[in-house]
């Protein structure tokens, strides 16, 4: 099994960056790796001192369109999934992903979660009956959901394993969204593919925005409602 990562960097502080490939680099499952720096040459002497595949561009494409590059360069990939470059991961996730999709088209991480994460998770779901495995700041993502339920809340604020035929089938992430991974677990859910999830926490979100306001959240489901309609 072939698993590329992808790894895009936003001018995030060097501490960041370098904890993050610190973390990746230590995987005991050999991956294909590249790493998008996408605001120039913003850390680039950080990511030099690794023996990476990276890239540098001057231009930043946002969000979507920064990723959908990345997976683009992962060209001998079967697999592809993402580590945010503030984000960092266990020396095993790779292998648990690996070992957990089994025939499914996308596997779920489980998460240990830091502040803010934590904060911004329990305010989204404050009030909601989601069966969600809390265990010392650990989300365990539930896969049991319908199209409705995810598009009236991202219930899946995660990071998975995507087959890289499945990413292809579904154009990668749609350019223009907010939360572009939101956005592409209601269309994977709509084309039926089939999904699992890890329930031993490899992958550690670190630093993050604090909750959106409800007026914010509001605007959001009422987008996410409108372009998933029919």
């Amino acid at each position: 099994m072939k698993i590329g990562i992808a790894i895009s960097s936003f001018g995030n502080k060097k501490s960041q960056l370098i904890k993050c490939l610190d973390s990746v680099i230590k995987q005991n499952y050999k991956s294909e790796l590249i790493v998008c720096l996408n605001d120039g040459d913003i850390n680039s002497d950080v990511v030099s001192k690794y023996n990476l595949n990276y890239r540098i561009f001057s231009d930043n494409l946002g969000l979507s369109a920064n990723w959908n590059r990345a997976v683009s360069l992962l060209k001998d990939s079967d697999y592809i999934t993402f580590v945010h470059a503030d984000d960092t991961i266990e020396y095993n996730h790779i292998q648990v992903l690996a070992d957990t999709i089994g025939d499914n088209d996308i596997c779920f991480t489980a998460s240990k979660l830091k502040e803010p994460y934590f904060k911004r998770l329990i305010y989204i779901f404050k009030n909601k009956d989601l069966s969600l495995l809390w265990k010392k700041r650990t989300f365990i993502p539930d896969v049991n959901f319908s199209v409705t339920d995810l598009i009236n809340l991202n219930t899946l604020p995660v990071i998975a394993l995507i087959k890289r035929e499945t990413w292809d089938k579904l154009g990668g992430y749609s350019i223009g969204q907010i939360y572009p991974d939101w956005d592409f677990w209601i269309r994977a859910k709509k084309a039926g593919c089939k999904m699992n999830r890890c329930t031993i926490p490899t992958y550690t979100y670190t630093v993050h925005s604090y909750p959106q306001s409800k007026e914010e959240l509001k605007k959001l489901r009422i987008l996410m409602k409108e372009r998933h309609k029919n």
